[in-house]
């Protein structure tokens, strides 16, 4: 509870409210210090091992979690016209879609830039498949997954005169 007053008190003496409290999030989720290069610690042959057998069972864990119903997914929207249905992914897409990224060094939420993952696409392009799928057809989709950043773009005029976007509802 102290440390909520501390926060409170921060954010009421702030100049700038916003800023404090993005502030205030980045420190609670330790994600204060943004670095663009890509280190990983320890022998890459094993990160990518462990992390391959993490995605592995990231999606069936979920499932477990989720009560199961007998219905089928795919049962419930046979009669409905304006259904969307998404078909399984498949692995020559998602690398015809890796191809089609920019060649940039910006990344977004998970601090993988956009080249490593177009680089390391062919290596990772099955277990993409199976979590894609998995979350399609089990109707789960890792909360992970949901995260982005949104920044926003100045098109026209000097950026320092123009007022920045704020949610207020």
């Amino acid at each position: 509870m102290n440390r909520r007053k501390a926060y409170e008190n921060r954010v009421k003496r702030s100049d700038n409210k916003s800023k404090c409290i993005w502030s205030i999030c980045n420190e609670i989720t330790g994600r204060t210090n943004r670095s663009s290069e890509c280190q990983i610690p320890g022998i890459p042959e094993q990160f990518s091992s462990n992390y391959n057998m993490y995605l592995l069972e990231t999606v069936p864990n979920l499932i477990q979690l989720r009560p199961y119903n007998h219905i089928h997914s795919g049962n419930i929207l046979v009669n409905n016209i304006a259904s969307l249905y998404l078909h399984p992914v498949k692995t020559d897409e998602l690398l015809e879609l890796a191809r089609k990224l920019n060649n940039k060094h910006s990344f977004g939420y998970d601090e993988i830039p956009t080249s490593l993952a177009k680089r390391s696409v062919e290596v990772i392009t099955k277990v993409l498949c199976h979590i894609i799928n998995n979350s399609l057809k089990y109707g789960i989709f890792p909360e992970r997954l949901k995260l982005a950043i949104v920044k926003p773009l100045y098109k026209k005029g000097n950026p320092k005169e123009t007022l920045p976007n704020v949610v207020s509802k």
